[in-house]
């Protein structure tokens, strides 16, 4: 089921960028489509959002290299343990580079919440997204005022409407698909984006938790090399898909997990140059060693060329 919605994903991605969706192009040329000029007529990026065009990343070019597993052996380190809750980005734990490598050890706790239905822009469009109108909200939604799910709705509007912290790019919130690739596009200066990796920790039931337990990593996969921007969106909790997108600089990898009682995970991880946010965990100056982290279920990551 899993791999047969991020198909469904991608092939909805192939024709929200192949449609007339950016029609309104200023720089002319005849109708919608991918430009040829890159960041030409590109929308203009909102606040936050760096409308330089970097490179494209070659794919496959390791560019960072941790500890070889016999460097590993010979120090006999203890196996670091990590909560990984997935079920929103900032609960995520963070971890070196060189502790992810084949055969490295980690303890980690999986959770996949069931997702959360995607609608049509127009559908989502139609609801209200203002903490102004969380009554309003709530009432259109059939959720107790009370309940959890409202805790998480204030939750998710709190967070999509806090100013950006000092020294942390932007970020903004999409309510449905064609929102978030208008939303990449912008960012990236480019109507030429594609997306090269999600999470969906496809080897784990949906709404099923995974106890506590020792992971071995079984195989890695570059698929981004670090260097230029990404934008990376993260699912909130809310009733209907809802995410926040920000723009990063990281290598991605996927990353394949085996557990003590043989369940299996398949998860990306982002690694960043840079400490962050600062972790009170990790031992090391911000910027001397890159820093990673899984990212949560169901992230994207936009790629522009």
């Amino acid at each position: 089921m899993a791999n047969l919605l991020t198909a469904l994903l991608l092939l909805l991605v192939a024709a929200v960028i192949a449609s007339g969706l950016y029609e309104d192009d200023p720089g002319g040329g005849g109708g919608g489509g991918r430009s040829s000029g890159g960041a030409k007529g590109a929308p203009a990026p909102p606040t936050g959002c760096s409308r330089s065009i970097k490179p494209k990343r070659p794919m496959g070019e390791e560019v960072w290299r941790g500890k070889d597993a016999r460097e590993e052996e010979e120090e006999e380190e203890a196996s670091p343990t990590y909560t990984l809750p997935l079920g929103s980005h900032l609960d995520t734990a963070f971890f070196l580079l060189n502790h992810l490598y084949p055969g490295s050890k980690m303890t980690l706790h999986f959770t996949r919440d069931a997702a959360a239905p995607m609608l049509p822009r127009a559908q989502a469009d139609s609801i209200p997204f203002t903490s102004a109108k969380i009554r309003e909200i709530l009432s259109r939604l059939s959720v107790p005022a009370g309940s959890l799910a409202a805790e998480d709705i204030r939750s998710t509007l709190a967070e999509c409407e806090a100013p950006p912290l000092s020294g942390v790019a932007a970020q903004r919130c999409a309510t449905s698909f064609e929102s978030m690739v208008d939303l990449a596009a912008s960012c990236l200066g480019t109507r030429d984006i594609h997306l090269p990796a999600m999470s969906r920790l496809s080897l784990i039931k949906e709404g099923s938790s995974v106890p506590t337990q020792a992971y071995v990593v079984e195989s890695i996969r570059l698929l981004l090399v670090a260097g230029g921007d990404i934008v990376a969106c993260h699912r909130m909790p809310y009733p209907y898909a809802v995410f926040v997108c920000h723009m990063t600089k990281a290598a991605v990898y996927a990353v394949t997990l085996a557990g003590a009682d043989r369940t299996k995970a398949e998860a990306l991880t982002a690694c960043h140059k840079d400490a962050w946010p600062q972790d009170k965990n990790i031992a090391v100056v911000p910027g001397a060693l890159p820093v990673c982290h899984f990212l949560s279920q169901d992230s994207m990551l936009w790629d522009g060329e």
